[in-house]
């Protein structure tokens, strides 16, 4: 498993290092553009900022990133460009490895190595891995949780798994709905074991 998420890693991190092209504007205006604004100072400042409709998290995120890179002594773009896209790269792995152990719960070892053979190289995770869209980011620990729902309800997965859900809740609001699927089926597989979760995740 590990050598799969290796070099799905590096295929990644090859994709997004050999690219500069946009898929969508809010990559670069909501994100980037905002995480930058906070760490270097001008910027651009998009009205749902202004308003309160988009959620400041992952700006915050790509901020802590490029704040370390700039404590550093790296402030030029060729250094933090790379370097938030090899961070972003390592975080989409959850994708895979989180398929594997949906698989291997459900199923079997096979079926969780397969899972993890078809997600570490689907094309389109592997063109997104790099992208700060905010659909990408709060899907990691969306499928985090999930991975964890189908696990032994030990105090560690349980916490875990609520803080997960509530993590892609911040980071995308829209997802509080599946989110709550995820708790009641750990209501269900967990009983009272659950509350652990419930409440890391608020």
């Amino acid at each position: 498993m590990w050598h799969v998420l290796a070099l799905a890693f590096a295929v990644r991190v090859a994709v997004g290092l050999s690219t500069d092209t946009v898929l969508q504007p809010d990559e670069v205006m909501q994100y980037l553009e905002q995480a930058h604004r906070l760490v270097f100072g001008p910027g651009m400042i998009p009205w749902e900022y202004d308003y309160g409709t988009r959620s400041w998290a992952g700006a915050l995120v790509i901020a802590g990133i490029l704040e370390a890179v700039r404590g550093a002594g790296f402030d030029s773009p060729q250094v933090y460009q790379p370097v938030v896209k090899v961070v972003l790269s390592a975080a989409s792995l959850a994708i895979p490895y989180s398929a594997y152990r949906i698989g291997r719960a459900l199923f079997s070892e096979a079926a969780g190595r397969l899972s993890l053979l078809f997600t570490a190289f689907w094309y389109e995770l592997v063109t997104y891995g790099h992208r700060s869209t905010i659909d990408a980011m709060a899907g990691y620990p969306a499928f985090g949780a999930l991975a964890l729902v189908c696990a032994e309800p030990r105090r560690r997965v349980t916490v875990s798994c609520g803080v997960l859900a509530g993590l892609a809740c911040v980071l995308r609001y829209q997802l509080a709905p599946a989110m709550a699927v995820i708790g009641l089926v750990a209501i269900w597989r967990w009983r009272w074991r659950a509350w652990p979760a419930a409440l890391a995740g608020v």
